[in-house]
């Protein structure tokens, strides 16, 4: 049986604009070998209106989310008394579950009618 062969070391941050030669292993044995150029740097496009809000809404709703979630929390020795329970653990489970099964419901209420 023969040695596997070993691919080149190839500097891992090349320059702009250089080339390096790849050796690239395929099923059948025989290695394609071709060039790889490091692209040059270019400044990005700038990013329109759309872009921005569609961040936005991410955002505000992932505060809107955790403003949620720490109220349950601020509120959770209140409703545990309440309830005359001990254990705060399931109230947060609870909350979770309960607004989980009433998404798909409002989910549809925005879109207009079929």
């Amino acid at each position: 049986m023969s040695e596997p062969r070993q691919l080149p070391i190839l500097d891992d941050n090349p320059g702009p604009g250089t080339s390096t030669s790849v050796v690239v292993p395929t099923l059948n044995d025989d290695d394609q070998v071709g060039t790889e150029t490091t692209p040059q740097t270019s400044q990005s496009a700038p990013r329109d209106l759309r872009f921005w809000m569609v961040i936005t809404s991410m955002m505000v709703s992932e505060f809107l989310g955790a403003i949620e979630l720490s109220s349950v929390a601020t509120a959770l020795p209140t409703i545990v008394e309440d309830l005359h329970g001990t254990e705060f653990s399931w109230v947060g489970a609870a909350y979770t579950l309960g607004s989980t099964t009433i998404l798909p419901m409002t989910g549809a209420v925005p879109s207009p009618p079929a």
